[in-house]
């Protein structure tokens, strides 16, 4: 049985959200050697005691198989419109099975927080596209275009 509920993030750091955050990177991350991942779980713990971020995880039998976090917050041109933007998600690829995908979106979207207005969901370009027709199937268009390159540094 799969369940999907809010989590604090010390539990889900107790619960190794930290490898499968690495199996995440290892699978999308078309940079690894030039931007190493790093998290700064006590930055994410402090904006989620202020209430600016949440994540939800999604378990399978008890063990933790996915989530999607989310920054939650009142831009500066907007401060009268509460965003919810996507911080990351992913379901661990032996539980792709189905609607669990689906499943994790929709009963996060229907746990953010009420005033919410603007969802905000940034996207890696998978070859198959499978992500983009998750997205559209929610009701999500596409409205942009992010463009990166790397710089020489020290």
């Amino acid at each position: 049985m799969i369940t999907y509920a809010w989590e604090p993030l010390t539990d889900l750091l107790a619960d190794g959200v930290d490898e499968l955050t690495r199996r995440h990177w290892q699978e999308v991350a078309g940079d690894c050697e030039a931007v190493p991942l790093d998290c700064d779980w006590s930055l994410y713990l402090a904006a989620e005691a202020r209430g600016e971020w949440r994540a939800f995880a999604a378990r399978k039998d008890g063990r933790m198989i996915g989530y999607i976090c989310w920054w939650i917050n009142r831009p500066i041109r907007y401060r009268s419109t509460l965003y919810c933007e996507c911080d990351v998600f992913w379901i661990a690829p032996e539980h792709r099975k189905g609607l669990t995908g689906y499943r994790l979106f929709v009963e996060a979207l229907n746990a953010l927080p009420k005033p919410c207005r603007v969802i905000l969901q940034e996207k890696l370009t998978f070859k198959d596209g499978r992500v983009g027709r998750l997205l559209e199937r929610l009701g999500l268009r596409p409205v942009e275009i992010v463009y990166t390159t790397f710089l020489s540094g020290e």
